[in-house]
């Protein structure tokens, strides 16, 4: 796999990440949005791995205002170990 493949992977997977975290939270992209000061046009390209300029910032604010560590984001087995801590 090229580096550019790699990159766009790992951006479908933080998004599909914070999607369903933020979910299981039961929080909209505009409360996101709200609690992160980043803009729900762009909280959505992030959610759909479209947003190539993400920067570390943005990442960890999301993080944190979702109450995850920032690996979880990028974590492949993310949704069951999310789902594990959340339920018990």
């Amino acid at each position: 796999m090229k580096k550019q493949e790699r990159f766009y992977s790992l951006l479908k997977l933080i998004g599909k990440n914070i999607s369903i975290i933020r979910e299981f939270r039961k929080m909209s992209i505009g409360e996101l949005s709200i609690q992160t000061g980043i803009r729900i046009e762009y909280l959505k390209k992030i959610e759909q791995g479209n947003a190539y300029r993400l920067n570390i910032t943005k990442f960890f604010r999301i993080a944190k205002v979702l109450n995850v560590n920032g690996s979880c984001l990028v974590d492949k087995n993310c949704k069951e170990k999310f789902k594990t801590i959340f339920y018990n």
